[in-house]
């Protein structure tokens, strides 16, 4: 993205300007965001702050075709496309990057949600892909890639300070000071510290779940000379949430921290080197459910050039090392208590122009292999037809998995008298073949369009064995199918209104082998809304006022023939107004039609109302 975009808020962009938004989500190389591949939409930084969004799960609701339910006070269940992972593993099926560092966790497949504590005020934008994504991304990008792109230090020179309350977001604080460093460098550096309050229980208990965070980093940016430049930033948190035991409630705590350096090598547009490394560290202790300690080291090199006129190609190879060690509780332990896993990839897309500015065809395969299940490939093919400046079609075959994690494999409950054992050292991975078609238009009367349909052939799913008495086992006896249709619409009424309307239908059907003694496919057929719908206005007020609203739709959601969360509307709204250049004063509400609402689990949400105060120096 050139440095004047970059500084540009992108929710005052009209829609043709932000359908040109260069994105690299979805090839791993800058590209309009009209001309992908993929059905991808973009979350803009400024808006995040216009809505007071506090946490990165908040975030994700403004993204269409993502259930974003919230389970409790801090912990959340992020799916796309028919799947909302399983009460043990949820969110288990999408791959989710800040900066290009992966926030998975292989201990179960997903985001420890709660030690996420990113500075919102920092976030340039959300680059959301629905589908797999395995080719460019690896193992676990099954049904999707979420990419937070953090602004460059360089466009941050501001210093700013954030003070907010609420009746759920109970206070929120942070504060960056930002400038140049010597000739050829920018720094920022920033502290942020929130709470969140309980859910309420369905009786009106206080369900205990909240959370306390306090996190500092930086990042700096130096143009070392015309063609190189070097990205070094970091991050360290410490807090504790809340979580029910029987009778009472238990505090964990979690700490952690991250430094990534990343060096760009461009000696032109068609010509590149990225090599990236990174070191993530956390611990968390005293939960009732587990304890883990892990380190993780990561090491990547990916190239982008074209060659002989018609292709353009990206190409890399990569190593990852994750250490963790176990506590061991009540009931839960992992055996062996501590584990390493080693996963070493390579990867080629390329992107053939079979007619000029018309029909591109892109092909492509990962080779990974993990200490889990030996080698993965994971394939893809896809084209791109240009009907005209402003509109294309798009379709696509991809070959997607999800390895196994410690849950999986080395789970076991210590029933006091014995030790049931129900993760299978011999589990394979779980695998998705999807077959995407997808329209984009942006018409001339301000309108734009983004259809996206699926259909999704799922082999080796996961399923629960038992033997009818006490033993239980994790095997892959499950196999189906998933389809849907994803619609957003969005129409720039006038220069200081944008209007989006978002709907998306999705449904799933498993079956297991005819001697499978499973019992779970059937609650897990339903543990996501088969309709998803959301209407969201941006308005540029007179007066320097900033009016943001989305009201948002989720069907209901079951498990077993029981209601996970009933069926429920509601609205979100942020309320802005600049005072004077360095200050600006902000209302904002989420869940504001109900004193309170369940959307997964026993845990109801709260409304919650909050005022802002911001100050920029």
């Amino acid at each position: 993205m050139s440095g004047s975009l970059m500084a540009q808020d992108l929710s005052d962009l009209d829609l043709d300007a932000l359908m040109e938004v260069e994105i690299t989500s979805a090839s791993k190389k800058a590209q309009p965001l009209i001309e992908a591949p993929a059905a991808i939409y973009v979350i803009e930084g400024d808006l995040l702050r216009r809505m007071g969004v506090r946490t990165l799960p908040e975030a994700l609701r403004l993204a269409p075709g993502l259930h974003v339910a919230r389970i409790d006070g801090s912990d959340y269940s992020i799916g796309a496309r028919a799947m909302n992972g399983t009460s043990i593993s949820p969110s288990n099926k999408i791959e989710i990057l800040m900066d290009g560092r992966s926030l998975y966790t292989p201990l179960f497949s997903g985001v420890l949600w709660d030690q996420q504590a990113v500075l919102i005020e920092d976030i340039e934008r959300i680059e959301v892909i629905r589908g797999p994504g395995g080719t460019l991304w690896g193992a676990n990008a099954v049904n999707g890639v979420i990419n937070v792109v953090t602004r460059s230090a360089t466009a941050s020179e501001a210093s700013r300070v954030v003070l907010a309350g609420g009746t759920e977001n109970r206070f929120y604080a942070a504060a960056r000071a930002a400038g140049r460093i010597a000739s050829n460098g920018h720094a920022r550096g920033y502290v942020t510290s929130y709470g969140l309050d309980d859910a309420r229980a369905a009786d009106g208990s206080t369900l205990p779940s909240s959370m306390d965070i306090t996190a500092g980093g930086f990042r700096s940016d130096w143009t070392l000379n015309t063609a190189t430049s070097l990205t070094v930033q970091g991050d360290a948190y410490h807090g504790e949430s809340r979580e029910p035991t029987v009778g009472g409630s238990a505090l964990t705590q979690l700490s952690g921290g991250n430094v990534l350096a990343r060096m760009l090598y461009a000696p032109s547009t068609t010509r590149s080197l990225t090599v990236q490394s990174y070191v993530d560290l956390y611990r968390r202790s005293g939960s009732p459910s587990f304890g883990e300690e892990r380190a993780t080291f990561d090491l990547s090199a990916e190239g982008h050039w074209s060659k002989w006129g018609r292709h353009d190609i990206v190409a890399g190879v990569g190593y990852r090392r994750s250490e963790d060690e176990t506590d061991r509780n009540t009931t839960i332990i992992f055996e062996p208590a501590e584990r390493t896993l080693e996963t070493w990839s390579a990867f080629v897309q390329d992107e053939i122009a079979v007619l000029h500015d018309k029909l591109s065809l892109i092909v492509g395969t990962k080779l990974e292999h993990n200490d889990v299940t030996g080698t993965e490939w994971q394939p893809n093919i896809r084209s791109v037809y240009s009907l005209d400046r402003a509109s294309v079609l798009w379709g696509g075959v991809s070959r997607a998995v999800r390895i196994p994690n410690r849950v999986d494999e080395d789970l076991a409950i210590d029933a006091g008298t014995t030790v049931i054992r129900v993760g299978n050292p011999e589990v394979e991975s779980e695998e998705l073949i999807a077959y995407e078609v997808g329209y984009r238009k942006s018409f001339d009367a301000g309108f734009s369009l983004d259809i996206a349909t699926y259909y999704n052939d799922l082999d080796r799913f996961q399923s629960i064995e038992s033997d009818g008495q006490s033993q239980f086992l994790v095997e892959n006896r499950v196999q189906g199918e998933a389809w849907g249709i994803e619609l957003v619409g969005a129409w720039q009424t006038t220069d200081q209104l944008r209007l989006e309307l978002a709907y998306s239908f999705q449904e799933l059907d498993l079956e297991t082998e005819p001697d499978s003694t499973d019992t779970t496919t059937e609650g897990f057929e339903h543990r996501f809304p088969r309709n998803l719908a959301s209407l969201k206005t941006i308005w540029m007020a007179p007066r320097d006022v900033t009016v943001d609203a989305m009201l948002r739709y989720a069907d209901a959601i079951r498990s077993g023939g029981q209601s996970l969360a009933p069926a429920y509307v509601e609205l979100s709204t942020g309320i802005g107004w600049t005072v004077t250049p360095a200050l600006t004063l902000r209302l904002s509400g989420n869940n504001l039609l109900d004193d309170a609402h369940r959307e997964y689990g026993t845990g109801e949400i709260e409304r919650n109302v909050e005022f802002s105060v911001e100050a920029t120096f």
